[in-house]
C-alpha cells in the first residue's frame, strides 16, 4: 500500500479542496493550479508557520469529523446508582474510554509526524 501524506490527501478529496484553498489565502497564497500545487503549499505553509497552519489542515481534514465523533462515541456502557443523591452515571467501556483519550492525540500525531518530516527532509 502506498502511503499519502496528509497534504495530498487534503489536495485531492473534492470536499476538501476549497476549503484549503481558503485557508491558503489566509496565508497569502495564490490559488493553486492543480492538486499537486495545493499539496505543495500545504506542506510549505506548516513549514513557513508551524503551529497555526498544522491546526489550519487539522480543521480541513476529510476525516476530522469521523475521528472526533470517534472521540464522543456513546456505546454501550454499563450503568451504576450512585446511592448518596441518587442520580444514575454511566461506567464507560474500555473501547470508550480508550476512543476518548486517543482518538484526537492520532490526528494531531499524525500531523506533527508530517510536518516535522518536511522540516527535516528540507534541511
Amino acid at each position: 500500500m502506498q502511503r499519502v501524506s496528509v497534504y495530498r490527501y487534503i489536495a485531492y478529496n473534492p470536499t476538501c479542496r476549497i476549503k484549503a484553498e481558503s485557508f491558503l489565502r489566509e496565508f497569502g497564497y495564490n490559488k493553486p493550479r492543480n492538486a499537486n500545487e495545493l499539496a505543495s503549499m500545504l506542506a510549505d505553509s506548516v513549514n513557513r508557520h508551524g503551529e497555526k497552519a498544522l491546526k489550519g489542515i487539522a480543521e480541513i481534514h476529510p476525516d476530522r469529523k469521523l475521528i472526533l465523533d470517534s472521540n464522543n462515541y456513546q456505546g454501550h456502557g454499563s450503568y451504576h446508582a450512585d446511592g448518596d443523591n441518587g442520580t444514575v452515571k454511566k461506567i464507560e467501556t474500555d473501547t470508550e474510554s480508550f476512543l476518548k483519550e486517543h482518538s484526537r492525540i492520532l490526528l494531531i500525531g499524525t500531523l506533527v509526524i508530517a510536518g516535522i518530516a518536511l522540516i527535516t527532509r528540507n534541511q
